[in-house]
């Protein structure tokens, strides 16, 4: 077990890493050139398999929105919500963890 946790540890981190880096930059993009009103929506071409993630995750959710025009742009309040989502699952999934931690360690004694 201990070595089947050894080789996903850093998988399982290099592939968040690599999620969160492409948020960050697909939501960058937007932020960068203001386009956060369907008035300056923008062309976002989705190279990549990342960015093709969160661009989906990011419509589902109704944080990008196409303009009339064509092009794509974020909902600045969207986002915000968004994010405040993702922080508060992340919070609750790590107190969990650390419950299941503390009470594995408490069995073991």
């Amino acid at each position: 077990m201990r070595n089947l946790l050894t080789i996903l540890a850093p998988v399982v981190m290099g592939v968040g890493l690599a999620l969160a880096a492409a948020r960050r930059r697909l939501v960058r993009r937007f932020l960068s050139v203001d386009a956060t009103t369907p008035e300056r929506a923008i062309a976002v071409p989705a190279s990549d398999l990342l960015a093709r993630y969160w661009m989906g995750r990011f419509r589902t959710a109704g944080v990008v929105h196409a303009a009339p025009s064509g092009g794509l742009w974020l909902d600045p309040q969207a986002w915000s919500a968004f994010r405040s989502a993702r922080r508060t699952r992340a919070l609750a999934v790590v107190a969990v963890a650390l419950a299941a931690l503390l009470l594995v360690l408490w069995r073991v004694r």
